[in-house]
């Protein structure tokens, strides 16, 4: 496959939570280190492995599909988290990712709100500040050098089981939608985070793309049931774009520190 473009995307990185990598030589202003964990260091040696993969391929355009931080987590009380100041999140962030954007393109969407800030749009901040284009909730946009179009977007709630039943009735909306001419153009990719799950569907002419997130098993109420069904894949992907406008994906999928599951002492 002869590679015309090669676009990296980065689904719920979730800086901030205590199953998220988090950087090394973060300090409150008071001077109090905040550093990862050793199961941390092991999600940020996994991202840096993915960004080397990256750059193998040589992606010039990165897609963040929303959830950079973990916020102060309203929905789950403020546990799990590193720190509840916003900023030092932030800052985390940027550190993950600058080293690794510098001279990239760089677009993005918003994530959850209950993982934003409720002063101020940090998401745009973060993106912005990473040299980046906010394009708001989600955005379609055309392809550079192709006839491509794509859809990007944090995603929404679904069922926890069988999710391609929940991508293939989002793939009819959307050919229905273009059916009516509701949209203008043929969405060729539909590319979403939120669930922390990847599952890649190709089918009627469309690829509908569910890509992974960066963080372990987040223990809340909310996740306790199905529990296997809950588990996240932690990794990234890249879209690779050849000559004649076939998409390819590639998945890059890494084993779990296992950092909250309560795996411990025989009983």
């Amino acid at each position: 496959m002869k590679v015309k473009r090669a676009l990296g995307v980065i689904g719920d990185l979730h800086t901030g939570s205590v199953c998220a990598p988090w950087p090394e030589g973060i300090k409150t202003k008071e001077g109090v280190r905040i550093p990862p964990s050793c199961k941390q260091k092991i999600l940020n040696k996994y991202l840096n492995r993915f960004f080397a993969e990256c750059k193998k391929y040589n992606c010039d355009t990165f897609i963040l599909t929303g959830d950079l931080i973990h916020g102060n987590n309203r929905r789950e009380w403020g546990t799990s988290l590193m720190t509840p100041n916003l900023n030092l999140q932030l800052r985390a962030c940027i550190k993950l990712l600058e080293k690794h954007l510098e001279g990239k393109k760089v677009v993005g969407v918003t994530g959850s709100k209950y993982h934003d800030s409720i002063d101020f749009r940090i998401e745009r901040e973060i993106i912005e500040r990473l040299g980046g284009k906010f394009l708001g909730m989600m955005a379609i946009f055309p392809i550079k050098k192709t006839k491509l179009h794509a859809l990007v977007l944090h995603g929404t709630g679904g069922s926890a089981i069988y999710k391609e039943t929940i991508m293939r009735r989002e793939a009819l909306f959307l050919q229905a939608a273009e059916g009516r001419g509701d949209i203008p153009i043929h969405i060729d990719i539909r590319i979403a985070g939120h669930w922390h799950y990847f599952s890649h569907i190709h089918i009627d002419g469309q690829h509908i793309l569910q890509v992974p997130g960066w963080t372990d098993w987040i223990p809340w109420k909310g996740v306790l049931s199905n529990y296997g069904s809950r588990i996240p894949h932690i990794g990234g992907c890249i879209i690779l774009i050849d000559d004649d406008d076939k998409i390819e994906v590639k998945e890059f999928l890494y084993k779990r520190p296992m950092i909250a599951d309560g795996i411990g002492e025989d009983i």
